[in-house]
């Protein structure tokens, strides 16, 4: 540790760490000695002592002292500086002046993108009239210096033509300034544009509505696993009020996937209720578990109902051969509609519906079932991945890996500094991070039906449900009772 690092720590109290820079270290030589040094630099092992601003909490005994400023780290990367006038977008103008006696005239064209907008005139009129310039060579080189003077504005000389018959003298002061004039003037009608564009572009947005059907308003359900045994317990009566089951390939073998749709087929009574959503992470090697050849081979024996959870979900189905208009496609919530362009994105990708996402906020929500409640999924109990990553967590705590084949990882506990409690679960080498307690909207469901929504959907993956608990969850939505142990993430805050 140096002087000038920082120091945060974690106090119950509080809402934030509270932090403080470190402007004195004072090392002592050995623990039950009370004279110590004071010195720049303390080294691992070191018994130190450093003070705390006035005014500082009270602060326990044990409590985890953290360093998220290190001079020495800082030091370890180079951190150059750009200057402001290589970071700002500039816009080519192209330039024409035209000299008289009694007047100066230019007119300036700027391009914004491929755009080039119409030519904004600017005149300047002469007090006295111009005189014949005595070198009319020297005149045009300094015509050419002024205009391209240019760096304090947000334009750059495209190109510059100068219409001067009588090879007349114009000072480089008044050049300048009409230069100025000029910048000004394209700038007022470059920000005009900019402005009717975004009208354009946000009226656009707001009148756009799907082009689908208003059906009826009553309340549909439907349920998402990644195991069929979840449904072990539903009864005939249970599938008959659901709209669809989804179920997510994410963690089923590729060589499995047809024998457990049969399962899942069988158990559910028909197909026709089925969705098969992609995986949400997709890696183009060759340990990946999934395999993109298993969903034309699905697609070619009739499974028509697919659900995209990411870009790539729509270049594997479109490998498939098949055209993604002529299979009924719907959106999961990691493709993030949160507002009605993202919607009609996602629309024109051939999707039929989109799922709201978890990680946004009620009234955001409330405005969005305003336009998209007739092709809206509402989640309303989901255990949603905080973090997907390849690093596996067991082999990062452990130090090594053991092997897949023996490998006994299934979840982990996690307790971050504020306490809160994590499961990060092995999804084939993948680690998954989720809250310890499910996502859940129970009790508000009513509400969303009063805002407009009509589809509402359960989420069972990632974590081991037994049917027991998958059932009662189910009867306790449908009532719109509160679920125990269970957060509303970012959406009622």
């Amino acid at each position: 540790m140096e002087k000038h690092d920082g120091l945060q720590i974690e106090l119950p109290a509080r809402d934030k760490p509270f932090g403080f820079p470190v402007n004195d270290i004072r090392l002592f030589a050995q623990r039950n000695v009370e004279s110590w040094t004071s010195v720049f630099e303390a080294n691992p092992g070191d018994t130190i002592e450093v003070s705390l601003p006035e005014g500082h909490p009270d602060i326990p005994v044990g409590a985890k002292i953290a360093c998220p400023s290190s001079q020495k780290v800082k030091q370890a990367y180079s951190w150059e500086t750009p200057r402001p006038a290589q970071c700002r977008e500039r816009f080519p103008v192209y330039f024409k002046l035209s000299v008289r006696p009694s007047e100066l005239t230019v007119l300036a064209q700027p391009c914004a993108g491929p755009r080039e907008l119409e030519d904004v005139k600017t005149v300047m009129k002469m007090d006295q009239p111009l005189s014949p310039a005595k070198n009319p060579e020297r005149m045009e080189q300094s015509i050419k210096d002024s205009f391209s003077r240019l760096g304090d504005t947000t334009f750059t000389l495209a190109d510059l033509r100068v219409d001067n018959p009588d090879s007349l003298f114009v000072p480089s002061s008044i050049l300048n300034e009409l230069r100025r004039r000029s910048a000004e003037d394209v700038q007022e009608a470059l920000d005009n544009d900019f402005s009717n564009l975004t009208k354009q572009v946000r009226d656009s947005i707001n009148d756009w509505k799907p082009d689908v059907p208003v059906l009826s308003q009553a309340i549909r359900w439907s349920v998402k696993i990644d195991r069929v045994y979840f449904l072990n317990l539903f009864k005939p009566e249970d599938f008959q009020q659901m709209d669809e089951i989804v179920f997510s390939l994410q963690r089923t073998p590729a060589e499995e996937v047809e024998e457990t749709l049969d399962e899942l087929a069988h158990l559910v009574g028909t197909r026709n209720k089925i969705r098969l959503s992609l995986p949400t992470v997709v890696r183009n090697e060759l340990d990946d578990p999934f395999d993109p050849a298993i969903v034309a081979k699905l697609y070619h024996e009739g499974w028509r109902r697919w659900e995209a959870t990411n870009i790539a979900s729509f270049q594997i189905l479109g490998d498939t051969g098949a055209s993604l208009r002529n299979i009924n496609l719907t959106a999961d919530w990691q493709l993030y509609v949160t507002n009605r362009a993202a919607a009609k994105a996602i629309l024109s990708q051939g999707c039929q519906r989109v799922a709201f996402s978890p990680a946004d906020t009620w009234q955001n929500w409330s405005d969005l079932l305003q336009t998209l409640a007739p092709i809206a999924d509402v989640i309303v109990y989901q255990d949603t991945p905080l973090a997907i990553s390849d690093v596996c967590i067991n082999a990062s705590v452990k130090g090594f890996c053991p092997g897949k084949r023996v490998c006994d990882f299934k979840y982990l506990k996690l307790n971050t500094n504020d306490d809160d409690n994590l499961l990060a679960i092995n999804n084939n080498c993948q680690s998954v991070v989720i809250n310890a307690q499910p996502f859940s909207l129970g009790g508000k469901i009513a509400q969303l039906h009063h805002l407009g929504a009509t589809r509402f959907r359960m989420d069972f993956i990632w974590r081991d449900y037994a049917p027991t608990i998958v059932q009662q969850i189910w009867k306790e939505l449908r009532q719109d009772h509160e679920i125990p142990n269970t957060w509303t993430a970012n959406m009622l805050r």
